[in-house]
């Protein structure tokens, strides 16, 4: 929900269109029988606007984190990751992918 966020930010995720990249770094750290495990290292961000041909690079957010992915035996993956951005606001975000 936007307006649990800071009043500096929250005008910076309403939008209806974005552009958005997110870079990260896996660092192979287990590598046994049954399971794989990596490091991972990531940092987003993104540039909104409500007019699909004009965007204001000053109304961008970042933001970066850590967290530990796990791949199993049976193909699945778990990923948990903890997040922050340049207003402090902290996530914890848990992914699951099947069958890769």
């Amino acid at each position: 929900n936007p307006f649990e966020n800071p009043d500096d930010v929250i005008d910076l995720l309403k939008f209806k269109n974005f552009i958005y990249y997110s870079l990260q770094l896996e660092i192979p750290w287990i590598n046994e029988k049954f399971i794989n495990a990596k490091l991972l290292f990531f940092k987003d961000n993104a540039i909104g606007s409500n007019q699909y041909n004009n965007f204001n690079i000053s109304n961008q957010i970042g933001g970066y984190g850590i967290g530990v992915g796990f791949k199993f035996l049976n193909n699945n993956r778990f990923d948990i990751c903890f997040g922050t951005n340049e207003y402090y606001g902290k996530e914890i975000h848990f992914i699951f992918k099947s069958n890769l």
